[in-house]
């Protein structure tokens, strides 16, 4: 419409002499019509926002459901996760709950579950409520494409000890491209923490420990996952079995970037080899780039120089070819 420049009208009551409209005033009302809708958009958001509890309120026929598009509950779920209040109560989970519920839908494509599980009390961070929480994001958003959760919680649900409901849920998301597996974010109210996140029995403490995730774990879900480019991951060096180059390129093959802090500079050396295309990095933000952009964008090489990442007795030029992004680290 903007690169539109002469209209004529024509009709039985408009006189022979066609008028013409100068394209500046076609720009003119096209604008207008754009930033009215906008300014409309924004109200429904803002008002739904402030009036989330009457609307979740209902299951059958929901409003947010019926009454809005998946396009402004997508805009409206994604504020409403970013506010995080206190104290932290369970009829204030259940509110937060239930707006989720109802925003969430197979066009979702983004979600942050440790900005859900803020709201989510300490005494009631059991294994049992996180499989049920869990449960209903696959099945509301089963096409996401990127999802955020916290090392301490995807333990909890894919550790070894896990059972097989929890993982298949996992499974089931075979859209995703992106997966972030992070550690808990400061907060400064009484939001969950890894030494209080389970009821768990002593014996199992052990397992479900801090934020760092086993490299058998992963291995076992890149592998079920067929889309999945973008993986971010702090290991747990400490229980770090020996894999082979042959596993290595079994499960991690679809990968493209691997974001970890924390990693043996064996398991980088056997990745590098099996897989000479995956970039691995410590921090996205170096390069100026984020996770959408590796997807969006055509194939990019990220490479990192300098740390611990890189053996001294490895030579840049085995490992840099096709780099697109280099950072060199001076120690």
């Amino acid at each position: 419409m903007f690169h539109l420049k002469v209209l004529k009208l024509k009709g039985p009551q408009l006189n022979r002499a066609t008028p013409t409209v100068p394209a500046s005033q076609i720009t003119a009302v096209c604008r207008r019509r754009k930033n009215l809708q906008r300014s409309l958009e924004a109200h429904v958001l803002l008002e739904t926002l402030k009036n989330i509890d009457l609307y979740t309120r209902t299951v059958v026929k929901n409003p947010l459901e019926t009454q809005l598009s998946v396009q402004i509950r997508n805009k409206i779920l994604h504020n409403l996760l970013k506010w995080n209040s206190s104290p932290k109560e369970n009829k204030e989970f259940d509110r937060m709950y239930n707006a989720v519920y109802h925003l969430l839908n197979s066009q979702t494509k983004s979600f942050d579950w440790d900005a859900l599980l803020s709201y989510l009390p300490n005494q009631s961070s059991d294994l049992s409520v996180l499989l049920k929480i869990f449960k209903m994001v696959v099945s509301r958003a089963p096409n996401l494409v990127h999802f955020k959760m916290n090392g301490v919680h995807f333990n909890g649900l894919y550790g070894d000890q896990s059972n097989t409901e929890s993982r298949n849920h996992f499974h089931q998301l075979t859209k995703l491209s992106i997966l972030e597996i992070t550690n808990f974010e400061e907060r400064d109210d009484n939001s969950i923490s890894p030494s209080r996140c389970f009821e768990i029995q002593a014996d199992r403490r052990d397992v479900l420990r801090g934020y760092s995730v086993r490299i058998s774990d992963i291995m076992h879900l890149c592998e079920r996952l067929p889309n999945l480019r973008v993986l971010n991951v702090t290991f747990d060096i400490r229980n770090s079995p020996a894999v082979t180059d042959a596993e290595i390129t079994q499960t991690l093959r679809n990968l493209i970037l691997l974001q970890t802090d924390q990693i043996t500079n064996i398991l980088v050396s056997k990745i590098r080899c099996a897989l000479p295309y995956l970039s691995i990095i410590e921090d996205i933000g170096h390069y100026n780039l984020s996770f959408a952009d590796i997807i969006k964008t055509s194939p990019r090489k990220l490479f990192e120089f300098g740390n611990n990442y890189i053996p001294k007795f490895y030579k840049p030029a085995d490992f840099v070819s096709n780099v697109t992004h280099l950072v060199v680290n001076f120690l």
